[in-house]
């Protein structure tokens, strides 16, 4: 198993992009959908999608328990690139000037350029 990229920041494991979907369900608040299956189990709702299932909820109505949504992850996306929060790459930036302050973008110094060619 690939383990996870780490904050550049804080350490912490990067958190997962994940989409929910509901089942059996009339309205869906879900960004992933609805389906109109019924699964009874994690392992029959796994069958239904390629994605790894990393979030369950279960639902009891008056034919029994069900699945009634599902987190749905690709395996490889993640929320954010390098940082766990975006408090964080501010932070880092912050942190990286103070250390090497000539650090700039191209604009930066194109517009600092014209700057002191004014």
């Amino acid at each position: 198993m690939t383990k996870p990229p780490l904050c550049r920041y804080c350490g912490k494991a990067l958190k997962k992009k994940v989409v929910s979907v509901s089942f059996n369900s009339y309205h869906s608040r879900t960004p992933g959908g609805r389906r109109s299956d019924r699964p009874a189990s994690r392992e029959e709702a796994q069958k239904l999608f390629n994605e790894k299932i990393v979030s369950i909820k279960y639902r009891h109505d008056e034919l029994g328990r069900y699945v009634a949504e599902v987190g749905l992850w690709d395996r490889e996306s993640y929320v954010d690139k390098f940082f766990c929060k975006n408090a964080h790459a501010q932070d880092f930036a912050y942190s990286a000037l103070r250390y090497k302050p000539e650090l700039g973008t191209q604009v930066y110094f194109e517009a600092l350029e014209k700057q002191t060619a004014d």
